[in-house]
């Protein structure tokens, strides 16, 4: 029932608008009779009949032509016929509403396209009307009668017939512009659907208020909405975008663009959060939706997924800057010249070290780094310009320095030199030391033989020493290769350095083989003094705090990636209370004896891991360091701890050291009031064990003198108002420390031997730190100290000296000096010295 009452109800709107459209003034009681009788017409006794009816009545005439009107409105109300199939049933309903419908034709043209009722046929009664377009020119739409008499009856069109065809004309008209614009905007709608369902990009279009009201299959793949799901929401909830760096949430461009009424682009290391939790890195912007009067619609957001090209790019810039950094740390000069000698690139190191000021790149090279108006007099670049070929050779400069240098062509498609590097080292220090290295093999000959006379004499000196005879008779032929060993490395390949035809490579590789081989020649004869203090009681204790975490992690740290060179896992685990994390103690020794257990655990295992692990109390810290090595039998548990003593094991690099490592931090341990344990077997591993004694400030050491101190870092701006005098007969010598102060003092004077540094401190009385060599010519530094002393007290006398040994260091005390330094000199040993000795004489 409510269908009919709702067909009746559209029914009555129909008429009355058609009454009103064709201006027919009828009475009510008209206008009943003639919707009952259209109703009737259509729908039959019951609206719910769609099958017409044929009625006897007078008025059939005006309500077939209502009717027809009616049923032209619901076909144009009809959104699922197309154009063409409303046109071809208009004409049929059309050719129904005439009087007589048997001989009626009727034909419809627009835009050469014509639509007839069935067997159509023009007659010779024609009734015509334009169907005006607004886009196209006028249609034509006519009825035909094909006989002039029917049932006997002259057959002519009615006024109201004409009416009729007016009034369809126009409606055909009206319902034609507005389907071809609407069919016109579906066929745009499913290019552009198509269109944007093709592209690669995302795409995300919205309302005003930031609501999403479409998307394309890309934008549903990245965000992990349907558009169905997705239409509606807020455009915050499906495109989630956040800084890539910093995680913050990032402004939705949405709002930016609403904002500015412009495009707005993304911002870099942007990164969208998709609803399944997949992560990518877009790019691209968001414009505005404007309609025809420039007001802003809505907002298209249009977006790619760039990871891979964000991590390539990211890739190509850590690579860029690891080259640019690489590049700045040569300390050798780089410089890249085309052929006129102009400087087009250069990292402004060795040669090119020049003020800043003056670093200007396209300038000539010869004029910026040297000062000369003309070509270098030693230049070698034009023969390479010339040859196309690079040269190698080292050069004596005229101021007495030595280089190595190297110029190499860069040759264009054409084969043409167009641009040439030059990558000039200084070699002087490596020339002098060549000649260093040669006369020290002498040197190191006459301790190793003191050393054995000395072992020799000391076997001799007690019944009890036999085992110790023995072992420091090994320990002596171990002494002779870990000496001859390295000197075999320095002094090899010192010789085979000198030779012109290697390349820079190889140099490099002889230096690095050199270096090597000196810091094991050093590391030895480290052993062997720390020994000798050891022994002669001459070992201190120096207390300071310490973070035993940080010593800890900081030295696990260092010794992994020794560990997975031999594919070794080295484990760290800490237990260390808070309250204790600060402890009192010998902060070297400390590291001494990590440093010492952690090393031979990775030397002497081949596989498996090695485990440190630290835990601190209020009364301990334990030490434990265990590894899967090749272990230790029980008959070598405690000779392991003895000077000289070496297990033979089957391990290759067991064969290397001097056996004093475990001595010595036993010995540390011993000072500290310590106990070291050991839990080993052949091929299961080892276990060693350090406890040491959580101490207070000033309780005194079980084994030594306790120097409690707080560790300085001395800058080099304390120098800055030092007069200091550097005496020293070595030039190698004299030349580093020039270089470590230069720069950084108020003055800085020489003397070469101890008479020419007693006459410098006397002509100047306010020199403030005097570095004294003790072996000098003409007078030693004892006796050059010991004169100065005679006229000056206030100077700070620092004794520098290759003998390291305990009486030596009381000697130069004797002598006047303040402190004492071994060789070789480190930078950083020797400023904390220069600053804590220069304190303590300023208190005195």
């Amino acid at each position: 029932m409510k269908g009919s009452q709702n067909k009746a109800s559209g029914l009555q709107t129909a008429i009355k608008d058609i009454l009103r459209q064709h201006h027919l003034p009828v009475s009510p009681q008209l206008y009943n009779q003639i919707t009952l009788a259209v109703q009737k017409h259509c729908y039959g006794d019951h609206p719910e009949n769609s099958k017409p009816v044929i009625l006897e009545d007078p008025m059939d005439e005006r309500i077939k032509e209502l009717g027809c009107l009616y049923d032209l409105s619901l076909l144009y109300k009809n959104k699922k016929l197309l154009l063409t199939e409303v046109l071809q049933q208009s004409v049929q309903l059309i050719q129904s509403a005439f009087q007589y419908a048997d001989i009626t034709h009727v034909r419809l043209a627009i835009n050469d396209t014509t639509w007839v009722t069935p067997c159509f046929q023009e007659g010779e009664l024609a009734l015509g009307a334009i169907i005006p377009l607004k886009d196209s020119p006028a249609g034509k739409l006519e009825v035909f009668y094909t006989q002039t008499e029917y049932d006997g009856r002259e057959v002519s069109f009615l006024k109201k017939e004409q009416a009729l065809l007016d009034a369809v004309g126009i409606s055909l008209g009206q319902y034609y512009d507005l389907k071809q614009s609407t069919e016109q905007t579906l066929q745009a709608q499913k290019r552009m659907e198509a269109i944007l369902n093709s592209i690669g990009d995302g795409v995300i279009a919205t309302d005003t208020t930031g609501r999403i009201t479409g998307m394309n299959p890309i934008a549903e793949e990245l965000t992990a909405w349907k558009e169905n799901q997705a239409i509606g929401q807020p455009i915050d909830q499906v495109f989630r975008i956040v800084n890539a760096v910093t995680g913050k949430i990032a402004e939705n461009p949405v709002s930016k663009v609403l904002k500015t009424g412009g495009v707005v682009g993304l911002a870099n290391h942007t990164k969208l959060l998709g609803r399944d939790g997949k992560e990518y890195q877009i790019s691209d912007s968001g414009a505005p939706i404007m309609d025809d009067n420039k007001s802003i619609t809505g907002v298209v957001i249009v977006f790619r997924d760039v990871t891979n090209e964000y991590h390539q790019t990211e890739e190509i810039k850590r690579i860029k800057d690891l080259l640019d950094s690489t590049i700045r740390a040569i300390p050798d000069m780089l410089s890249i010249h085309d052929t006129d000698m102009n400087i087009l690139y250069s990292n402004w190191k060795g040669l090119a070290a020049i003020a800043p000021k003056k670093r200007k790149l396209h300038t000539k090279c010869y004029k910026t780094y040297r000062g000369f108006s003309e070509i270098c007099p030693d230049c070698h670049a034009i023969k390479v310009i010339e040859s196309k070929k690079a040269v190698q050779k080292e050069v004596k400069l005229y101021d007495g320095s030595w280089v190595d240098l190297r110029i190499i062509p860069i040759l264009d498609n054409k084969g043409e030199c167009h641009m040439y590097v030059e990558w000039v080292r200084d070699i002087t220090q490596k020339v002098h030391a060549e000649n260093e290295l040669i006369a020290a093999k002498n040197k190191y000959q006459t301790l190793a033989d003191q050393l054995r006379e000395r072992n020799i004499d000391l076997l001799k000196t007690h019944d009890k020493a036999r085992e110790s005879d023995r072992l420091k008779t090994a320990f002596l032929a171990n002494m002779s290769h870990e000496i001859r060993t390295p000197m075999n490395g320095i002094l090899g390949f010192s010789e085979l350095i000198g030779d012109e035809e290697l390349t820079l490579d190889e140099r490099d590789e002889y230096n690095a083989i050199i270096r090597k081989s000196a810091r094991r020649l050093m590391e030895t004869v480290d052993n062997i003094i720390n020994i000798a203090k050891i022994e002669s009681g001459q070992m201190d204790v120096s207390l300071t705090r310490v973070d035993v975490k940080q010593l800890v992690e900081d030295l696990c740290a260092f010794f992994r990636q020794e560990a997975q060179a031999k594919g070794l896992n080295l484990s760290l685990s800490l237990e260390v209370n808070p309250a204790y994390a600060n402890i009192l103690t010998d902060r070297e020794k400390l590291s001494s004896i990590i440093t010492n257990l952690v090393t031979n655990a990775i030397k002497y295992t081949d596989h498996g891991e090695v485990a440190l692990s630290c835990s601190v109390t209020g009364t301990h810290l334990i030490i434990q360091v265990t590894d899967t090595g090749v272990g230790i039998s029980q008959e070598h548990h405690q000779s392991i701890f003895k000077a000289f003593s070496r297990v033979d094991l089957t391990n290759k690099e067991a064969k290397d050291g001097t056996g004093l490592g475990l001595s010595i931090i036993k010995s540390y341990i011993d000072q500290l009031g310590g106990t070291i344990n050991l839990d080993s077997r052949i091929g299961e591993g080892s276990t060693f064990t350090v406890s040491l004694p959580v101490r207070k400030s000033g309780t005194p050491m079980p084994g030594g003198r306790v120097q409690e101190k707080k560790q300085q870092q001395a800058p080099l701006s304390i120098f800055k108002e030092f007069k200091i005098l550097i005496v020293e007969d070595e030039d190698s010598a004299s030349q580093y420390l020039e270089r470590l102060l230069r720069g950084h003092t108020k003055a800085l004077l020489f003397a070469g031997n101890g008479m020419e540094a007693v006459d410098v401190a006397r002509s100047n009385m306010d020199i403030d730190i005097i570095l004294m060599d003790i072996r000098l010519p003409i007078m030693n530094g004892y006796e050059a100290t010991k004169t100065i002393r005679q006229f000056n007290q206030s100077a700070c006398i620092i004794a520098q000296s290759a003998y390291a040994f305990p009486e030596n260091m009381q000697k130069a005390r004797d002598a006047g000096c303040d402190a004492y330094i071994a060789k070789p000199i480190q930078k950083d040993k020797l400023m904390n010295l220069i600053n804590k000795t220069f304190q303590r004489r300023s208190k005195v």
